[in-house]
């Protein structure tokens, strides 16, 4: 296999691998940058819940964690006899207030729609993470990678055709050009 069609294949992956990433950040964008798009939709829903005796703070923060958390149960600050942690999921954000003398009290979980999981993709980067923000961020780094090595395959599979070199470069200016003034426009606007 010559390197010219090594690089095509390499090309046409990245791309793959990369779009859908690329449209799960720009709809986050949409979303988050013009306020008639629909915006996430939050829902509380507030249980009572009873450990029917009397709890420590480990009892509470063992409830609540999970493999799937983007952090450890964090305890929260909270008044006389109560325990409070809170946890952080993907969709579903849950606060579990408890009694330690008696064991009752009550969970709140804020559920979100697609839309507040796109926007809390488009928010979550950094690495390292717990949980799905630790995958996120593995592939978001990747697609970062993925858009680099795009970008510069394109490049040198494109500058051979020599037919093409001025349309192409054309086409790049015209596009940068309309990437940039969009970008000025989005921020004077306000």
């Amino acid at each position: 296999m010559n390197v010219m069609r090594w690089l095509r294949e390499l090309h046409i992956a990245a791309g793959l691998f990369c779009l859908p990433l690329a449209v799960v950040y720009a709809l986050s964008a949409l979303q988050m940058g013009h306020p008639k798009f629909p915006g996430p939709v939050l829902r509380d829903v507030r249980t009572p819940t009873n450990f029917g005796a009397a709890v420590t703070p480990d009892d509470v923060a063992a409830r609540l964690a999970s493999p799937m958390a983007s952090s450890a149960p964090r305890a929260l600050a909270a008044g006389g006899d109560t325990i409070a942690y809170r946890v952080e999921r993907l969709l579903r954000n849950t606060e579990l207030r408890i009694s330690a003398s008696t064991g009752a009290g009550w969970q709140l979980e804020r559920r979100g729609n697609l839309m507040a999981l796109l926007n809390r993709l488009h928010h979550t980067a950094g690495l390292p993470a717990r949980g799905w923000a630790g995958w996120w961020g593995v592939l978001a780094l990747a697609a970062s990678i993925g858009m680099i090595l795009l970008g510069l395959g394109g490049i040198i599979l494109w500058w051979p055709r020599v037919a093409e070199r001025r349309l192409g470069l054309w086409v790049m200016i015209l596009s940068t050009s309309a990437s940039l003034g969009l970008l000025l426009w989005i921020r004077t606007r306000g």
